[in-house]
């Protein structure tokens, strides 16, 4: 009997936000692991996983065929999301890079008409969380629901977005902590939030316009 995919925590609170899908698609799929995981718990009925590397990419097709899901797979050795159309019904995954990075990837597909309305977005930026934010205002990418996961010892934010088309406006405490994180405070709240006051704490010694930010954060503190 095939052992179920087991996903580390970071991953976890990802997919525990998505719903069934048509199509999953992991973007730098790495293992294979999330869009396997999607397959075996019936959150997608098919996936496409690419990855720019082409070793990934054969771990990922070595994976779902250990796995039996390759009947239900494809892969591709492929930048991103180019050549790829991501309709209303789809998911996409797109962890374990920068923020910058994503922005990247979203922004080609946006421009190529690749993305439909409706359209969901997993993101997992290791950095630059106010510029995707921001970002995703400008591009009509509505965020719809923020999870924190703790990895060995490390926050990890996870996003839940829906393209609408719609643009939108941000503030610069929602764009750098979040702002479902700061109305629904979701579990890991209060060590999250005392961690960004000590990386707010460096970094606003180059970027004096993140005071406000920290201030904010302070006084959130004063309250937990």
């Amino acid at each position: 009997m095939i052992k179920k995919t087991e996903l580390p925590n970071r991953l976890d609170v990802l997919m525990n936000m998505l719903r069934p899908v048509e199509v999953f698609i992991d973007v730098g799929s790495d293992h294979g692991y999330a869009s396997a995981y999607a397959l075996e718990n019936d959150l997608a009925d098919r996936v496409i996983a690419t990855d720019i590397h082409a070793l990934p990419a054969e771990r990922t097709a070595k994976y779902f065929e250990k796995q039996g899901l390759s009947d239900r797979t494809r892969v591709f050795c492929n930048d991103g999301l180019r050549s790829l159309q991501v309709h209303a019904n789809d998911a996409v995954l797109i962890a374990g890079m920068g923020g910058y990075e994503i922005m990247h990837i979203l922004e080609e597909a946006l421009s190529e008409g690749a993305v439909e309305m409706g359209a969901e977005f997993l993101l997992q930026p290791q950095r630059s969380f106010r510029e995707l934010r921001e970002f995703m205002a400008r591009k009509g990418i509505q965020i719809r629901d923020e999870r924190i996961a703790e990895d060995k010892n490390k926050f990890y934010v996870g996003i839940l977005a829906v393209y609408t088309g719609k643009v939108y406006q941000t503030d610069m405490i929602s764009a750098v902590l979040g702002p479902v994180i700061l109305e629904k405070r979701p579990l890991y709240f209060e060590p999250f939030i005392r961690d960004r006051w000590k990386t707010l704490k460096k970094e606003v010694l180059g970027q004096p316009e993140l005071r406000p930010v920290l201030e904010y954060v302070e006084k959130v503190i004063q309250t937990l």
